[in-house]
């Protein structure tokens, strides 16, 4: 493999990094100086990252591919964080509110990941609200492979490889 394709895997791995850092410690959003004006909704994932970045500088994605894994996401994951970081709740603890596809997936997802001898983290099962329904479809198909090929179809599905 060349030298850029290992770039991009890396790049990759980093921005699923991200999303599974998103939805598995979501109460790091809040604490930045311009709390409470939120921007509006919409705009790129760069636009998003910036904006969130803005607000609060100490999320940890600020200091990564924010919006190289921001790209993947639907446009509603992006206003959250966007939501998140710059008018968090009291609780500090930002939600994502689950779609049914995501309830699903969670829940065979952990089927199959207890099927599977817990093979791979359970973070995966947990990242699908931040993905557009076409990838979360990819993803569920990943969990009729034989468990040594389930994490491998998975990233590649929210990655968009």
């Amino acid at each position: 493999m060349s030298e850029q394709s290992s770039e991009q895997r890396s790049a990759r791995a980093a921005a699923l990094a991200i999303a599974i850092a998103l939805a598995s410690v979501i109460a790091s959003c809040g604490g930045g100086d311009s709390r409470g004006i939120v921007p509006p909704p919409g705009g790129s994932a760069e636009e998003a990252c910036n904006r969130a970045c803005m607000c609060d500088p100490t999320l940890d994605v600020c200091s990564g591919e924010c919006a190289y894994a921001a790209a993947r996401w639907r446009q509603e994951a992006r206003d959250w964080l966007v939501s998140c970081a710059c008018d968090p709740p009291d609780a500090f603890v930002c939600v994502l509110e689950p779609r049914p596809i995501d309830t699903a997936f969670r829940d065979a997802c952990l089927a199959r990941r207890a099927e599977c001898m817990n093979a791979w983290a359970d973070d995966y099962c947990l990242v699908s609200g931040l993905f557009p329904d076409a990838a979360v479809n990819s993803a569920m198909a990943c969990l009729s492979t034989s468990c040594d090929q389930v994490l491998a179809c998975m990233r590649s599905a929210f990655e968009g490889t």
